[in-house]
């Protein structure tokens, strides 16, 4: 079962980079604590303001965005960083020690 969240709208980076997916899928078929609460408050009810300051340190420019997601739990940011800076062909590299957590990654990443 899918859980999509609406990825935030940044029309500055829409009109110089292009549009990007409006919905990320944050949810497989079994649930985190962290989904629990997206699913319950919309993506912008988890950590709205480390999500704001994400967003403004990756619009920085550049000549290449690199992120790395240290301690990422199910790739939402990673998610979130190849989402809406797609046109920029970021290098993500997202970490998870925890096995159960892993399983999320493919699907927050995108890959479904």
């Amino acid at each position: 079962m899918p859980l999509l969240a609406q990825t935030p709208k940044n029309s500055a980076f829409i009109s110089k980079y292009g549009s990007y997916r409006k919905y990320i899928n944050v949810l497989s078929r079994k649930e985190t604590a962290v989904q629990r609460q997206i699913r319950r408050g919309g993506l912008g009810s988890y950590e709205a303001e480390f999500q704001a300051a994400l967003m403004a340190l990756c619009e920085q420019p550049s000549n290449r965005l690199v992120f790395y997601d240290v301690g990422a739990h199910i790739g939402i940011y990673s998610a979130l960083i190849g989402v809406i800076f797609k046109q920029r062909s970021p290098a993500i590299f997202a970490f998870e020690p925890t096995p159960p957590n892993m399983q999320f990654m493919p699907c927050a990443a995108g890959r479904e």
